[in-house]
């Protein structure tokens, strides 16, 4: 099923829709929302309020940037990877990333060759989080334009924190181990990250043609990407490199999403049923 294939108005679910209308109402600061649920197989969706300030109307196809909801998909692509056998979850990350970015870590201190891919997916690898640091926050909202990469992010992660403790510890969120992993991606498949995601994830085998990478060019007849903001700031006004290496990155619509989780755990994706309990 596709959500064109789908009731993505909400139309079949009035409650649904009245339920998100009188959230909408009930907080005025608010500029929309939208929520697609999938029950025995049968997509239903609301939205309310606007995507724009030009009042472009919020719809349960309006894509956006998921930010962390990205990580899931890259947790995903890495256990694609393993299931097919070209990545062990066990096997130290200090060979799966650059030279370059595994010494970042070094001299910051972190057995490197101790923290497993594992580690990474479970936020127990003992990284702090350069995402979280308020001078990264600072450097994303004081330059807007600013294109990104990786190891200007594990720079941010060696110059603004310090390693939490030893890998398997203790969990810690951190979105530096997800752009790790996103690394981890890119080098073991050979392809950029745009394009392992898709492939792996399975996205236009599922009829997920919908969902696209940040600095893709969106897919033809995708609506306008919807307006967010973050201390009220416009993100769509921030370059997307901000949060595009496997810790975000992913844009998507509700209805794409909800879509995509269904398929994820009812066994349409990974090859084998076990592959989530690894």
């Amino acid at each position: 099923m596709t959500p064109t294939q789908a009731d993505a108005n909400g139309a079949s679910r009035p409650s649904l829709q009245s339920r998100l209308t009188e959230l909408h109402r009930e907080t005025p600061g608010s500029r929309g929302y939208a929520i697609s649920v999938i029950e025995d197989g049968r997509l239903t969706s609301a939205a309310a309020g606007e995507a724009a300030p030009d009042h472009t109307p919020m719809t349960a196809l309006t894509p956006f940037r998921t930010a962390s909801v990205t990580k899931t998909f890259t947790a995903a692509a890495i256990l694609r990877l393993h299931e097919i056998g070209m990545l062990d979850l066990d096997a130290p990350v200090d060979r799966l990333i650059s030279p370059q970015h595994a010494q970042i870590l070094k001299d910051e201190g972190y057995d490197i060759g101790s923290i497993t891919v594992r580690h990474l997916l479970m936020h127990s690898a003992g990284l702090n989080d350069h995402a979280q640091t308020q001078a990264f926050l600072n450097a994303a909202l004081g330059d807007p334009e600013k294109r990104w990469t990786r190891s200007e992010q594990l720079t941010f992660l060696k110059e603004h924190t310090d390693p939490l403790g030893k890998p398997g510890e203790s969990f810690a969120y951190s979105d530096t181990g997800y752009v790790l992993l996103g690394e981890v991606i890119e080098r073991t498949t050979g392809e950029d990250l745009s394009a392992a995601m898709r492939r792996l994830n399975r996205w236009d085998e599922l009829g997920l043609g919908g969902l696209y990478w940040e600095g893709e060019t969106p897919p033809y007849g995708s609506l306008a990407q919807a307006h967010q903001w973050f201390q009220g700031v416009d993100i769509l006004s921030i370059d997307g490199s901000i949060d595009a290496f496997g810790g975000g990155g992913l844009i998507a619509s509700t209805a794409d999403l909800a879509l995509a989780f269904d398929a994820r755990f009812a066994s349409r994706l990974f090859d084998q049923s076990a592959t989530l309990e690894l």
